[in-house]
């Protein structure tokens, strides 16, 4: 499985008149379908299996996209058909030729065995942050979900509507100011922001967030920490990660809401609570760690 999923991840699309493509399912415009980039607005469409050919219409030399929606879209979702358009610009289309498959480890774009067996046996460094997900001192359900949301296959609104369910409200349920994806509630939702800020502060710590949580767990390192300081560093993505999930859900099913500085105070005693199953902490305060310059 994990071959096959590398072989699909090398055939592309190459748009000639989009007559053999279908516009949400087909990775033409990027290398995932736009139903996988676009969640939300694939819920809108009109047509979820119309073809490129029928999303655009030439007007003299220019390209005019037009996919269609079925119903009023909020202002959120109206930014995310302007983030749309902006992706559909930068393609090139070939109305006098048909779509055509295209194998990018080769060059002339034509599939062989000899690229497909060079590149599958070959090393690389690896694209997932294990050691950072599975923390031996936090609890395993906290690892997993962790693992969920590197993977982004947790349960968040935008993820239930990839698997066909009907939402209501898709607005993030920490802030209600933008559509909740994974990314956004664990990152970029300024009700999370004011978390991650705290531990940060705390650490004395400059950090500036990528856009994924599985960048955020490949990148979280720092060099020069002492043992203590680096086994804190370590937990607090999970503690954080945790955090707000245990709060989105308590907001969801038991309508209850903890204040930034609640949440905090919890999160807190949470990464203290875990940090100490290690031996190093044992009668030792871990709140010099945050008093300690290293």
């Amino acid at each position: 499985m994990k071959n096959f999923l590398a072989l699909a991840a090398r055939v592309s699309i190459r748009i000639g008149n989009g007559n053999r493509t279908k516009f949400w399912k087909d990775p033409w415009c990027s290398d995932e379908p736009l139903v996988e980039s676009f969640p939300l607005l694939f819920q809108c469409a009109s047509d979820h299996e119309a073809l490129v050919g029928e999303c655009y219409s030439i007007s003299g030399d220019s390209v005019l996209w037009t996919p269609s929606f079925q119903m009023n879209l909020f202002d959120w979702e109206v930014e995310k058909v302007l983030n749309l358009l902006t992706c559909l610009q930068n393609q090139e289309l070939d109305y006098s030729l048909k779509d055509k498959w295209h194998w990018k480890w080769n060059s002339d774009g034509v599939f062989s065995v000899k690229s497909l067996v060079a590149n599958l046996s070959r090393r690389g460094v690896p694209d997932f942050p294990d050691r950072q997900v599975w923390n031996p001192n936090s609890p395993t359900k906290a690892n997993f979900l962790v693992w969920t949301m590197a993977l982004n296959k947790c349960l968040s609104k935008e993820n239930l509507v990839r698997r066909g369910i009907q939402v209501s409200d898709l607005s993030c349920s920490l802030c209600g100011s933008s559509a909740e994806s994974t990314d956004h509630l664990c990152i970029h939702c300024p009700y999370s922001t004011q978390l991650w800020n705290h531990f940060l502060n705390s650490l004395k710590v400059c950090w500036v967030m990528p856009r994924s949580v599985k960048e955020l767990l490949c990148c979280w390192q720092l060099m020069g920490l002492s043992k203590k300081k680096k086994a804190v560093w370590k937990m607090v993505p999970i503690v954080v990660v945790w955090s707000i999930w245990t709060e989105r859900n308590t907001r969801i099913f038991s309508n209850k809401i903890l204040s930034p500085e609640e949440l905090i105070q919890k999160s807190v005693g949470k990464l203290i609570s875990w940090v100490s199953v290690d031996a190093d902490f044992r009668n030792y305060n871990v709140s010099n760690v945050f008093l300690s310059s290293s």
